[in-house]
């Protein structure tokens, strides 16, 4: 369905597997991951920061943490925040950057170019990460019309990580999945104003205001009884940012606990800032009920914490062989190279 979902969040990010054709969950702030382009004139910008091509350009994924944080670790399924600028290496020029829009970009690692998704594993929050990204793990032959990426190109990427979070366990996927989907209820008498009625309590972390929450949910029309949305289809969490969504959400879920179910009954102003769009099928005045089951609060870091870290503050964890994870002890002035072999990366930590 989705139908509502679009209007509920602004710019939430959902979980790759659970995109479809008809779904755009993207953001402007994400086009390093989609691979859209910006004017090459960026690079003149005094805000953004530089980036060297090396020469020789190495053939191979290239990891060259320039400054180590330490604060959270990147996953393979994390889902991370990050200032980034991008420069081409046989341009020179630079085609996308956060650093001048004023906002840093949002996205899981299952859902960027693949020397993104390997590149930024093991780096932790308050870092800087220069990558080397071949075309075969960028773009290849065709990167995207209207980008100044030529194809075959090799890309260089400079990234700071402000925070990075992890989508649910299965454990706590598996609570929620387990009760399945709520059966639509519309309370009698019906509610006039915002409510909240605990169903199921949780016992995880607590929703605070602001928070980052997994969910699956049902809308339900009051009239009718009738189902007009539901995650639950297709049975993956979507991620909802509290302070990017509606009232009837940013303040309906505050308190929940993990592996709580709550109903909010929500009167149209708190879901609409006007009359709800025609094709909806909704009613101007129509009360919406939502079921919602609470997987999980994101957990992160912010580098507020982590200003203070740099690359001889103590070990640093690299991506080993096989997946395992080699621990190298920097020092001050010093650098360690190591080879990433399941990923085919070459990985170096310089002392800022």
């Amino acid at each position: 369905m989705r139908r509502i979902l679009a209007i509920l969040i602004a710019t939430s990010l959902l979980i790759a597997a659970c995109g479809s054709d008809d779904e755009d969950s993207s953001d402007s702030s994400t086009t390093a991951a989609a691979g859209s382009a910006t004017s090459s004139d960026l690079a003149s910008n005094a805000d953004v920061p530089e980036v060297t091509i090396p020469d020789p350009v190495p053939e191979e994924l290239t990891i060259t943490d320039v400054k180590v944080g330490d604060g959270a670790e990147v996953k393979e399924d994390s889902v991370v925040t990050v200032n980034y600028v991008g420069k081409g290496a046989n341009t020179g020029q630079v085609f996308d950057e956060s650093y001048t829009r004023g906002q840093p970009a949002t996205f899981s690692l299952d859902g960027v170019i693949e020397g993104w998704s390997q590149g930024l594993v093991g780096m932790k929050v308050g870092g800087t990460r220069e990558l080397v990204i071949p075309a075969e793990l960028a773009y290849g032959d065709t990167p995207q019309p209207g980008s100044t990426i030529e194809p075959g190109e090799t890309l260089v990427f400079r990234v700071d990580l402000l925070e990075v979070e992890s989508p649910p366990s299965e454990d706590q996927v598996a609570v929620v999945e387990d009760r399945g989907q709520p059966d639509p209820v519309v309370p009698d008498p019906l509610p006039t104003e915002l409510t909240e009625i605990d169903d199921i309590d949780g016992s995880g972390a607590e929703v605070v205001a602001g928070s980052v929450v997994y969910i699956q949910f049902i809308a339900v029309a009051a009239s009718s009884g009738e189902i007009v949305d539901s995650t639950w289809n297709e049975g993956v969490p979507i991620r909802v940012p509290l302070d990017e969504t509606v009232q009837a959400w940013s303040e309906g879920m505050v308190g929940m606990k993990e592996g709580g179910r709550r109903t909010i009954v929500a009167p149209p102003s708190a879901v609409f800032s006007g009359p709800p769009p025609s094709d909806l099928g909704i009613e101007a005045d129509e009360t919406l009920i939502f079921i919602i089951d609470l997987v999980s609060v994101a957990s992160g870091g912010s580098a507020d914490s982590a200003s203070g870290a740099s690359a001889d503050t103590g070990a640093t964890d690299l991506p080993g062989e096989d997946g395992a994870t080699t621990t190298t002890a920097d020092g001050a002035g010093e650098s360690t190279e190591t080879t990433a072999a399941n990923a085919n990366a070459t990985t170096t930590t310089t002392a800022e």
